[in-house]
């Protein structure tokens, strides 16, 4: 069984033109908001990237608070979550790393959201002409 298969709840996939930016804390005592790419979102948590340079700030086991998940330029979709960080490591042939997080406690809100976005894309509408 591969990897995506074992897998809890359906993720979706994003790339960085799709612009689903986060904005969030990196930690309680660090008050600058930081902005990444999601690159995937399920109900159980996500998957961003953000440069090298910045890596530092983030290390497995962290607890981030995401402050808004949106679409570049619209109204947040998802808002103050709380994930842990569970890995992060290199993204090939780019000056960025990829870090994975699971979140605590999601909003029903905020669970309601990603499960819409979800179905949305495993699932297109069909539109008629």
């Amino acid at each position: 069984m591969d990897f995506e298969n074992k897998r809890e709840h359906p993720r979706v996939s994003f790339t960085v033109s799709d612009g689903i930016v986060a904005r969030f804390l990196a930690s309680e005592d660090n008050h600058e908001l930081q902005t990444a790419y999601i690159l995937n979102l399920s109900e159980g948590g996500l998957f961003f990237t953000m440069r090298k340079d910045q890596s530092n700030m983030i290390k497995e086991g962290d607890s981030l608070r995401f402050v808004e998940i949106k679409k570049w330029r619209t109204n947040h979709f998802l808002v103050n979550i709380q994930a842990n960080v569970v890995w992060q490591g290199n993204i090939p042939d780019y000056d960025s790393i990829g870090i994975g997080c699971k979140f605590n406690n999601i909003s029903d809100k905020n669970l309601q959201n990603i499960k819409e976005l979800v179905s949305e894309k495993i699932q297109p509408r069909i539109t008629t002409n």
